[in-house]
């Protein structure tokens, strides 16, 4: 089946689907957009939220680790010290998604990678990757996979990486109209 009307959106496509929404007297197909840009930023807001969610998450549990684990500080400062500027990055990016989202959301979606990968590190590479005559390698892995809270932070920067692409992808698919605009 052809549809001879003019397109206005995606979803025109489909003639049943239209006649559909018609019926039920529902306006998301309006010609002038307007209700789906509301949809729209409406998705941008919530994916925001969610990410903002994720990123204080990541910032809590970081804070969690730097305040109570001394083995940590003792054996690896400047991991602690790491962990401290990736934990000050996270409460800074939920700032920023709300100011300038696309870069934001790029941001922590390669925070989370970096992070991971730091993390990942830590736990194949353990004292290999600083110097310490406190612990062997095998030791700080069984050490950092014994610690729920490490394990935790390891989690949440998976679930970063996917809430970041998820979130960057439907910024990406709202119009450029929505994403030029701050999403408060």
């Amino acid at each position: 089946m052809e549809w001879h009307g003019e397109k206005t959106n995606d979803y025109d496509r489909s003639p049943g689907a239209a006649s559909f929404f018609k019926r039920s007297g529902s306006n998301i197909f309006e010609a002038d957009g307007s209700l789906r840009q509301e949809v729209n930023h409406a998705n941008l807001k919530t994916m925001n939220l969610i990410l903002s969610v994720v990123l204080l998450f990541s910032a809590a549990v970081g804070g969690y680790i730097l305040a109570t684990d001394s083995y940590l500080w003792s054996v690896a400062a400047t991991h602690a010290y790491g962990l401290l500027a990736f934990t000050v990055i996270d409460v800074a990016l939920v700032a920023g998604l709300w100011r300038k989202p696309g870069l934001a959301i790029a941001a922590a979606t390669l925070l989370g990678l970096v992070q991971l990968g730091a993390m990942s590190g830590d736990i194949f590479f353990g004292t290999m990757t600083f110097s310490s005559d406190v612990t062997t390698a095998a030791a700080f892995s069984k050490y950092l996979l014994g610690d729920v809270a490490f394990v935790t932070l390891l989690g949440i920067q998976g679930v970063l990486i996917v809430v970041g692409i998820a979130a960057f992808v439907t910024w990406r698919r709202a119009p450029a109209v929505i994403r030029e605009v701050a999403v408060t």
